[in-house]
């Protein structure tokens, strides 16, 4: 025979149900709550580093140019040094000259990371072509030295922008959450003050 609950039945098993139902929430909304300070901490810092990344390009380009400016002025001192100090000047010395001016002419034109170690590296291996004395390799030994400083931060330039952002979160999460937060938060307090009515009724 079916038994009528009565009325503290009745009012235990409404309190069973809001106790559980605001078990459930609060678990879901401790859950969302970390998850959203993880995504936030995360999109923060994906934020610096690109930032970091960003500056770090703007500093290695400036010290490209710089060096291989420097460079290029000492290799221009050293051929006015050479073709005026002697009256026989051989023709693959002009021919170097020649050389080296069209491949510092493209070096400043290419945009091209790769393009530039390759232009660095001919340079260099010209430059091996120029007759020596003492003098001589010291200055090209610090021009191979700014030549050799440029592709380095070239180097890490290829290396930075190789590297694609790591975005394991966006914004849209983060609001989604947010919202799924305050309707938890809502829900929690309703049936907090439902668990405080049927209480009170015991």
């Amino acid at each position: 025979m079916f038994e009528i609950p009565d009325k503290k039945q009745l009012i235990d098993i409404a309190v069973t149900k809001h106790r559980n139902l605001i078990d459930q929430y609060t678990s879901e909304y401790e859950d969302m709550k970390s998850s959203g300070t993880l995504l936030t901490r995360q999109i923060h810092k994906e934020k610096e580093e690109l930032a970091a990344r960003s500056n770090r390009k703007e500093v290695l380009e400036e010290k490209k140019k710089l060096l291989c400016y420097q460079a290029k002025k000492m290799l221009q001192q050293l051929f006015d040094m050479l073709l005026t100090t002697d009256n026989t000047v051989p023709m693959h010395l002009k021919q170097i000259h020649k050389t080296l001016i069209q491949k510092g002419i493209e070096l400043d034109k290419t945009k091209d990371l790769q393009r530039e170690r390759v232009l660095i590296d001919e340079i260099k291996t010209v430059l091996e072509k120029i007759p020596q004395n003492d003098e001589v390799s010291k200055i090209i030994a610090l021009i191979n030295k700014k030549f050799e400083g440029a592709a380095d931060s070239q180097t890490e330039l290829q290396n930075l922008s190789n590297i694609k952002a790591q975005k394991t979160a966006d914004e849209t999460q983060v609001k989604d959450i947010n919202e799924r937060i305050l309707w938890l938060k809502g829900r929690i307090d309703r049936h907090k003050q439902a668990l405080s009515h049927w209480q009170e009724m015991l």
